[in-house]
């Protein structure tokens, strides 16, 4: 009996560990499972945080392509003046700006207009001399290879007048300069001074104006005052200017005093200006009777052909006359030309 109890009990021990084998088994899975969801929950967890953050690194993408949309379509104060100049073809000051393309000053360019008109007026002028000294229109034909040596006096003349009102107007410039200056002003910010006082004295359609409005606006784009100032000197093809923009270069890397040196180069400048317009004046009257003696050959055989018909019939019939005439017409050229450069006398 004893036997078939202590099996009983080992029996009913075997069943009750088993038992807690099967409990902490069972512990032990659902703390697996616990620890699985737990993880879930964790992975879970750091997903959600990791859509949050793309969210907002999407958010900040978005937010900062709006402000750069945004900053590519707000301008600065001089980016809207150069949308506006060049849809109103004029200066950042509002001005008609004829110098969008930097003037050559040592040639001139004819417009449309400006070359039909000289065109017309070389045509007409040869006819008149055509009929003055041959009277023959076949001889019409040779004074087509003579149009291009015309253009080029024309242009030649033009450039010429061009520089020396530039030279003049330089002097205006200067002292403008000179005056912001003594008046505390930097040099950046005297030449936009000086521009406005440009417009009002001597127009803003001029040359020297529409200069000093490209050089402030250089400036104000921090290009280099020197680069400006020589280019602008280059193009000018003026002694005066040349000489001064070299001076200004020094003096403006050596640290000099700058209004000290625009007044003297205003002083020299005005000077020269002074003695071309008292020389001007002096020839002016010289001029007249040159001009008046170069219409007079021309005048006496007009007068000729109509006092008395006839008379030069011999000169526009035969070889000899043609010859002669020819001959006369070479003589009045350069007589012409001798008497424009005796009368052009330059400082």
């Amino acid at each position: 009996m004893r036997g078939i109890l202590k099996d009983k009990r080992k029996a009913l021990a075997a069943r009750g560990s088993s038992g807690d084998q099967r409990k902490t088994l069972t512990a032990r899975g659902s703390s697996g499972d616990q620890r699985k969801a737990l993880a879930a929950r964790g992975s879970s967890g750091d997903q959600r945080k990791a859509l949050a953050a793309r969210g907002s690194s999407g958010d900040q993408r978005k937010a900062l392509a709006a402000r750069e949309s945004s900053g590519s379509k707000r301008e600065t104060p001089t980016e809207k003046e150069e949308i506006m100049h060049r849809k109103t073809g004029g200066s950042v000051t509002g001005a008609a700006d004829k110098n969008s393309e930097r003037v050559d000053y040592h040639t001139y360019r004819f417009s449309r207009k400006e070359r039909m008109q000289i065109t017309l007026i070389y045509a007409a002028l040869a006819a008149a001399i055509v009929w003055l000294f041959y009277r023959r229109w076949q001889v019409l034909l040779a004074a087509v290879p003579i149009y291009p040596l015309y253009i080029r006096h024309v242009r030649n003349s033009r450039a010429a007048a061009r520089r020396r009102q530039l030279s003049y107007d330089f002097r205006t410039a200067l002292n403008s300069l000179a005056v912001s200056l003594r008046a505390g002003r930097s040099v950046e910010n005297a030449f936009p001074d000086a521009a406005r006082d440009l417009k009002s004295t001597i127009g803003e359609e001029q040359d020297m104006t529409q200069e000093f409005i490209w050089i402030s606006r250089q400036i104000r784009v921090s290009v280099p005052m020197e680069t400006v100032l020589l280019d602008f000197a280059g193009r000018s093809g003026v002694e005066d200017i040349e000489n001064f923009a070299a001076v200004f270069t020094t003096a403006k890397r050596m640290g000099g005093n700058m209004a000290a040196i625009l007044r003297s180069a205003a002083d020299s400048i005005g000077g020269k200006i002074d003695v071309e317009r008292e020389i001007e004046t002096a020839l002016a009257a010289k001029k007249m009777e040159q001009k008046i003696m170069t219409a007079m050959p021309c005048m006496i055989i007009l007068y000729m052909t109509f006092a008395s018909p006839g008379f030069l019939d011999d000169m526009y019939t035969s070889a000899f006359g043609a010859l002669v005439m020819t001959g006369c017409l070479l003589t009045y050229a350069l007589a012409v030309w001798w008497s424009g450069r005796i009368v052009a006398i330059e400082v």
